[in-house]
């Protein structure tokens, strides 16, 4: 089957082009030491904002950091937003904010296509999705000639949507793709039948089970390194701010040793971000992700499955210098690594 992508609404396609004029077209890991906790930073709190791609727990440590305290006391007055998909990376590249938590994939197609920015951390480096499908859908085989809802294309559910049909023996032409725009979309896609496939994470699997679909391949069994979710900055802005740069990366590591060490106020924080007050699913969102997928340094190779299936499509991905677009030297100082 040829592949194709099919837009859900216009509106949809829209914001898409929008992000297609601006820049046009993943080992588990160690988990990280704790940098020492700080003492609140004199003087006044530098403004940043940073815009988070999806309303899942991949952006955990950056709500905690939020919620906790913890930027303030490394001296930040960060203003956090929720900016659909890879329209948070077009709005990094706008300036409407100055870092971006989203998909490694989008820094590379970025990159390709002109963009100068430097990925400082990897909030996701393991594949934590599961493909959901109906009871009439078996075996990942079956989706041969169905749908699979998607955010965007070259975004981290597509690449990731790609990876996993080829781990499992199919062409990713075998499917069609239905680009949504946002992750609870392709939810809302798998919920109504609109789509024979779509990843999906916890808790939001277990909405979806619950509601008859079922998991045919689980995607953190690869053991594969990923870049699902990397806070990227423009290197200009890095390269005139390194010390707040330092405090952002600070602050992402301080996070986690909270998540790791007190589960109640992250189970609160997630419900807070997620709109959840299900005490289950929170919690079981908690176990998984502080138990599986620590932020970690940003390293090459786990950007190499976005590299591949992205030079299928684009012949300017191979001139991306994945070392260059990267900068490890922030998280080792604020890991101690």
């Amino acid at each position: 089957m040829r592949r194709s992508f099919v837009a859900l609404s216009p509106v949809m396609f829209v914001a898409f082009a929008t992000l297609v004029a601006a820049c046009s077209p993943p080992a588990q890991p160690a988990a990280p030491t704790a940098a020492p906790t700080v003492a609140p930073t004199a003087g006044a709190p530098k403004k940043i904002g940073i815009a988070y791609s999806n309303l899942i727990a991949d952006s955990l440590s950056l709500w905690v950091a939020r919620e906790s305290g913890i930027f303030a006391r490394n001296g930040l007055d960060v203003d956090l937003q929720y900016i659909a998909s890879s329209n948070a990376f077009a709005a990094l590249l706008a300036g409407q904010v100055q870092a971006s938590a989203g998909g490694g994939s989008e820094v590379i197609s970025g990159t390709a296509n002109g963009a100068d920015v430097v990925v400082v951390a990897n909030l996701m480096p393991i594949y934590p999705y599961f493909m959901e499908a109906p009871a009439g859908i078996q075996k990942p085989t079956d989706l041969k000639g169905q749908s699979i809802a998607i955010t965007n294309p070259g975004a981290t559910f597509d690449i990731a949507s790609r990876v996993a049909l080829k781990k499992v023996g199919l062409d990713p032409t075998d499917v069609q793709f239905i680009k949504t725009g946002s992750v609870v979309n392709v939810q809302s896609a798998l919920m109504s039948g609109q789509v024979q496939g779509g990843l999906a994470q916890v808790p939001d699997t277990l909405k979806l089970e619950a509601a008859g679909l079922h998991p045919i391949i689980d995607m953190s069994t690869l053991q594969a390194p990923a870049a699902g979710t990397v806070v990227s900055m423009q290197r200009a802005y890095v390269d005139a701010n390194k010390d707040l740069t330092q405090k952002i990366v600070d602050s992402i590591v301080q996070a986690y040793a909270i998540e790791k060490e007190d589960r109640s106020t992250t189970v609160k924080v997630l419900k807070q971000y997620l709109k959840s007050e299900d005490d289950a699913a929170m919690g079981a969102t908690y176990d998984y992700f502080v138990a599986k997928a620590p932020p970690t340094v940003p390293r090459p190779e786990q950007f190499m499955d976005a590299f591949a299936v992205l030079a299928e499509q684009d012949q300017r991905i191979n001139s991306v210098d994945l070392a260059k677009m990267i900068d490890a030297s922030y998280f080792q100082k604020a890991s101690g690594g």
